[in-house]
């Protein structure tokens, strides 16, 4: 700093890049939840887990929050979720485990509910977790839109599959001789 001229200073402060469902006129920036939206939460760290779903409620999802997994089976057994959202890292078993575990049961609603992860390890590549059967990975700290666009990937690959065409190529064939 020189006398009697004072100092100058550079400040750079980190933004995050908008995706479009952000970037629009003011009703586009209206972010929810599609109604009747269902998300089960599964964390150990019971802070993590208020503030979580604390978030995703204000979007409008209904959340059950769960500390263990044998609480998750119960609550799947019970109820139909749209989501199940679980930790990667807990102390009972880590989430990679709890996931083969769901999908070896003989309920289907176990085998068929997508699940995502949630992580606070930013080294880790999100295509380990999808090979691992997750539909992604939600890096903490995240927002409630990260959770809404990775539930519009799994409804429009659950579209995609209920769509059926009205008629095969074989159909066809056989229609035709």
């Amino acid at each position: 700093s020189t006398l009697g001229k004072g100092s100058r200073f550079t400040v750079q402060i980190p933004v995050r890049q908008l995706n479009s469902r952000e970037i629009g006129d003011k009703d586009s920036l209206k972010v929810e939840f599609p109604e009747g939206t269902r998300i089960l939460l599964l964390d150990d760290d019971k802070i993590q887990l208020k503030l979580t779903a604390l978030i995703l409620r204000k979007y409008g999802a209904e959340v059950l929050t769960c500390n263990t997994t044998d609480e998750v089976f119960l609550a799947l057994k019970s109820k139909t979720y749209s989501l199940l959202i679980t930790d990667i890292q807990m102390p009972e078993m880590d989430g990679f485990k709890f996931l083969n575990l769901l999908r070896s049961c003989n309920i289907d609603t176990f085998k068929t509910i997508p699940v995502l992860a949630m992580s606070a390890r930013t080294f880790m590549d999100e295509t380990k977790f999808v090979k691992a059967g997750f539909i992604g990975v939600l890096k903490k700290p995240f927002q409630a839109i990260d959770v809404i666009n990775k539930l519009e990937v799994v409804e429009n690959r659950v579209l995609q599959q209920e769509v059926e065409p009205e008629f095969s190529l074989n159909t066809l064939q056989e229609f035709v001789g």
